[in-house]
């Protein structure tokens, strides 16, 4: 049943982004539904944190490129909250391959390097699209953010993160690397501080992208 509270989808929010996101707005007031595709165990301990904020909040399990599963969790945020006030289209993903091994790019379904690269420059063409397509019940923002601190990159960067990390730091204008507090904090204003904002990209890097 419907009430005056604003509801929330966060896709990919069992960790990382995703959880800052869907967290700062449940401290906002917002019932969040939350997605994940394979971290169950993640997904539980975000939502007993939303939980511990108060509202009502719930965990959503699909992969959201496949049309009948997100058809399927846009129906249960229905269900569950007669309304939807705010998507964060969070979820991504990427692999090893690297960006110089143009051989090991088959395209087939499933991230690679150059394809995750053009799905980046797509998503900004389709900010700007959908923000006149939508326009004005609908607004449309995306963000971008630097190399962000903690599990994706120490993934990535392995044993060098503590180096690479240090180093990318001090060739920062801020002289720290992004977290995904910083990066939850600017969609969370996205949301609900600007309101004659839209079809932008925010890049949140702290100036490295502007002055290097």
């Amino acid at each position: 049943m419907a009430d005056d509270r604003p509801a929330a989808l966060v896709t990919g929010s069992a960790s990382g982004i995703g959880r800052a996101a869907a967290l700062r707005l449940a401290r906002a007031g917002y019932d969040v539904a939350i997605n994940y595709r394979r971290s169950e165990d993640g997904a539980r301990c975000t939502v007993a944190e939303l939980e511990s904020l108060g509202g009502r909040h719930l965990a959503l399990r699909g992969d959201v490129s496949d049309d009948t599963a997100v058809a399927a969790m846009v129906a249960a945020v229905d269900d569950a909250y007669g309304r939807l006030d705010a998507l964060v289209n969070n979820a991504g993903m990427t692999s090893s391959t690297p960006p110089e091994d143009l051989d090991g790019v088959d395209l087939r379904p499933g991230p690679q390097p150059l394809a995750y690269a053009a799905s980046k420059a797509a998503v900004v063409s389709l900010t700007r699209t959908l923000s006149r397509v939508l326009a004005p019940e609908v607004r449309v923002n995306a963000v971008a953010p630097g190399w962000i601190a903690g599990e994706w990159m120490q993934r990535t960067l392995g044993d060098d993160y503590d180096r690479l990390m240090e180093r990318r730091a001090a060739w920062t204008p801020m002289k720290r690397n992004v977290t995904a507090e910083d990066v939850a904090e600017t969609i969370f204003s996205l949301i609900a501080s600007h309101p004659f904002v839209t079809g932008e990209t925010v890049v949140i890097d702290g100036g490295y992208a502007a002055t290097t």
